[in-house]
């Protein structure tokens, strides 16, 4: 009877679990449904990031980022690239010692800037960092340039972030003779700014801008009295690039000149005597004058303008001067009206003044 009770004992536990399991296999189901669905969203996650982290926050995108942004003069965005700017410290390791100016890191200074990229290399090192080798076109000349970049921490411990190992930025060395003004793109700059008093009056300025890199940079300057022709210059990143400038005397400031030294002369020939103070030209003569001496200029120097040191310099040119007077014979009393040339020989130097007078000194 006990055998008996144990089996249907067993029996109906069975048939107990079995509706038990029967009830919750739904539910079991729908579970691992959940959990394996889950597993191919994860997954999927996993392999969208993975392609992410290699395109769109990859270190050649980076590196693209920056370079497009400096094409489209989008200077925020590329100064804010991290990496990208740079202080004062990091500017004397690189041998460059005393203040540069920021002045030309702005919208609308640049000229052009890198187009036609691609990124042709992407060298992983083992300590993360990244060497990208770009190829790109600059004021009408392919150039190649190998950026390094490091990782930073990740976004959200997720996505991908980096930094240039070294700033692109670069200095633009400015030397700006006879004028200290210039223009890059719309801007107007003074080299003389922020320079003491004692450096400022020198004739010609060395001036350290920095710069973005790559990037064409166009310099000029035009005035009524000075132009600057312009002359393009490019950037590369971490080096100084020396680039010089010359201002040459306008037409109308020739022009100003040569009336100065017409009123000069003129005043000279107002003078009626065989020799006028201060004047370039004179005569002596052996008869007894018995007239009025009047000069006139018959040939008048023309002004040619050449940069000194401190002014503009005009050389010694050649003038003639002709003087006319009744003149009596010692010898034998005989009168006769003289009329003689008399070359002669004058220089100048022409400086501008802060109000844009001229003023000359003659030599």
């Amino acid at each position: 009877m006990s055998v008996i009770r144990s089996v249907f004992a067993g029996f109906y536990a069975g048939w107990v679990w079995e509706r038990r399991v029967s009830a919750l296999r739904p539910l079991l189901v729908f579970v691992l449904g959940w959990f394996g669905l889950g597993l191919v969203v994860l997954g999927a996650f996993v392999i969208v990031l993975n392609v992410l982290n290699h395109t769109l926050y990859g270190a050649p995108v980076f590196v693209q980022r920056y370079l497009s942004a400096i094409a489209s003069d989008n200077i925020t965005e590329a100064m804010s690239t991290p990496g990208v700017d740079i202080d004062a410290t990091t500017l004397t390791s690189r041998g460059i010692n005393g203040p540069v100016s920021r002045a030309m890191l702005r919208t609308g200074v640049l000229n052009t800037g890198p187009k036609k990229v691609t990124i042709t290399t992407d060298t992983t090192h083992p300590d993360g960092r990244h060497s990208i080798t770009a190829t790109y076109t600059l004021a009408g000349t392919s150039h190649t340039t190998t950026f390094d970049v490091v990782p930073l921490d990740p976004l959200y411990g997720l996505i991908n972030r980096w930094k240039f190992a070294t700033s692109p930025l670069t200095v633009l060395d400015v030397t700006t003779n006879n004028t200290p003004f210039f223009t890059a793109g719309h801007l107007t700059l003074d080299a003389r700014a922020n320079k003491p008093d004692t450096l400022r009056a020198a004739f010609s300025q060395q001036t350290p801008y920095l710069t973005l890199a790559p990037a064409a940079y166009l310099l000029s300057y035009t005035s009524p009295l000075l132009t600057i022709p312009a002359v393009t210059t490019t950037t590369t990143p971490n080096h100084v690039t020396p680039v010089e400038l010359v201002a040459q005397p306008t037409h109308d400031f020739i022009q100003r000149v040569q009336t100065k030294l017409d009123q000069f002369l003129t005043t000279c020939t107002q003078q009626q005597v065989l020799m006028p103070t201060q004047c370039p030209f004179g005569t002596q003569i052996n008869d007894r004058i018995i007239g009025t001496p009047r000069w006139t200029i018959t040939s008048t120097p023309q002004v040619t303008l050449t940069p000194g040191t401190d002014s503009f310099i005009m050389p010694p040119t050649t003038g003639i001067a002709r003087i006319s007077v009744d003149v009596q014979s010692l010898y034998d009393g005989t009168k006769k009206h003289l009329i003689k040339n008399h070359p002669f020989t004058i220089g100048l130097n022409a400086q501008i003044q802060p109000n844009n007078t001229i003023t000359i000194q003659l030599q």
